[in-house]
Order: C-alpha cells, then sequence, then structure tokens
C-alpha cells in the first residue's frame, strides 16, 4: 500500500468514525453520568447501584443513597466540586 493510499484510508475512517460520533452523542448525552469512589472495586460500586436503584423511586433520590455511601455522583453534564 503506498503512502497516499494508507493516508487516504486513514482519513476515510476519521471521517467516519466522526460522523458516528456526531450522530451517537446526543443520544448518550441523554443518559449520561458517572458513580466514582476512590478505592472502590467495580464490583463493589455496581452493588452500591443496585441497592440504591432498589430502594429508590427518583433519580434525585438515588444520588443522595450514592452520596450517603460515600461516592461522588455526576449527572454528565456538570460535575459536583470536590469536598475539602
Amino acid at each position: 500500500m503506498s503512502p497516499s493510499t494508507r493516508r487516504s484510508s486513514n482519513v476515510s475512517r476519521w471521517v467516519a468514525l466522526s460522523a458516528l460520533l456526531v450522530l451517537i452523542a446526543p443520544a448518550l448525552a441523554g443518559c449520561a453520568g458517572a458513580t466514582f469512589k476512590r478505592g472502590a472495586s467495580p464490583d463493589s460500586i455496581a452493588a452500591a447501584e443496585r441497592a440504591c436503584r432498589e430502594k429508590t423511586a427518583t433519580d434525585e433520590e438515588y444520588a443522595g443513597c450514592m452520596r450517603e455511601r460515600g461516592y461522588v455522583v455526576s449527572s454528565g453534564v456538570e460535575l459536583e466540586p470536590a469536598k475539602r
């Protein structure tokens, strides 16, 4: 494969991936969020999320439940300030 063909192939991939991201990003933005706790394993995060989802009815109650367990909860739009 010549360098110009390889470059054209890479540009085509970049354009395709960029277009895909533009199409998918709005859909993901509606459900984006993050839960974080320093030192927590993926299993412990999943267990806490399950427990809080089972005992709460709204997103606000869920976020409060996770915060009570020491997690930082972000809606994906804005992050909470660090506690000092």
